[in-house]
């Protein structure tokens, strides 16, 4: 509008009607550019009017193209899958086979065990070069050896059996069964062994009875007498051999004349023992005093 202005003030045309006439047409073509737009004064179609809405086909096309690449989608995720199961189980194979071959070769003959662990010739005859310098252990296996040697299987000296009564014999049985309850037959052994050194030591009793039911002051020699053990055990025939074989002469206790189970006894009992007597072995659960 302005170059309009201008160009009609330059030819000086405002002072005549000719001229008014052009600056309100001039006005008019302003307006109607405003309303209408260029592009429909210049017979331009837009993008939006070239527009059409897609047909059916179209749409199948798309959704068959969609369809597809979904489809792609799965089998190729289901070809990963089964990619992947095959290698699994594969590595699972190589796995087993070089597991079985690392157990062979750790059960070669080169290889030693001790204690749940694999080690060559070179490693297990180090260790036992220290097992046998250290002085702890060589003391425990001394003093193993000395238990094993003192139990070997030989008869006493003793040249006749000892002659009991049946009353006696069954009294004998039930304080063996009594004292010794779960030990092999040469613990039993041993603690008839004990009350028959009674029977031919002067400090004690002449009787089986006697030297089963003797009291120092108000306590009872034999622990199974206080406590009624005594008369509620039932006698095995392994303790009827035991006794059997000790009235025959069969003889470990190195002339043993007291025993006791160091776990069970009282602290005051214990004491006396360690002080007084003289300690010998022990077997099982018990230790053997002279």
């Amino acid at each position: 509008m302005t170059i309009i202005n201008t160009f009609l003030q330059r030819k000086k045309l405002r002072e005549n009607n000719h001229g008014i006439c052009m600056v309100i047409a001039a006005y008019a073509l302003s307006i109607l550019l405003l309303v209408i737009g260029s592009d429909a004064l210049y017979n331009i179609k837009s993008k939006a009017d070239g527009m059409k809405a897609p047909s059916n086909e179209e749409n199948q096309l798309v959704e068959d193209i969609n369809n597809s690449y979904e489809t792609a989608v799965i089998e190729q995720d289901k070809y990963q899958v089964e990619y992947r199961t095959d290698y699994l189980q594969k590595y699972r194979q190589e796995y087993e086979q070089n597991y079985e071959q690392n157990i062979q070769q750790a059960i070669s003959d080169d290889t030693n065990w001790l204690l749940g662990f694999a080690m060559n010739d070179e490693e297990f005859d180090r260790l036992l070069n220290y097992m046998k310098d250290n002085e702890i252990l060589n003391r425990k296996e001394q003093e193993e050896e000395k238990s094993i040697e003192s139990f070997s299987a030989k008869n006493s000296s003793k040249e006749s059996a000892i002659s009991l009564t049946e009353e006696e014999i069954r009294m004998l049985e039930r304080i063996v069964e009594a004292e010794a309850t779960g030990e092999d037959i040469i613990g039993k052994i041993l603690v008839a062994n004990v009350v028959l050194n009674r029977l031919e030591d002067d400090k004690f009793p002449d009787t089986v009875e006697e030297v089963i039911f003797q009291k120092v002051g108000d306590e009872y020699q034999f622990s199974p007498v206080s406590d009624k053990r005594y008369w509620k055990v039932k006698v095995t025939k392994e303790t009827k051999e035991a006794v059997r074989r000790a009235l025959n002469g069969e003889d470990y206790s190195q002339g043993a004349l007291y025993f006791m189970a160091r776990k069970f006894a009282k602290k005051s009992s214990i004491k006396w023992f360690d002080n007084n007597l003289k300690w010998l072995f022990k077997y099982g659960t018990h230790e053997f005093y002279k």
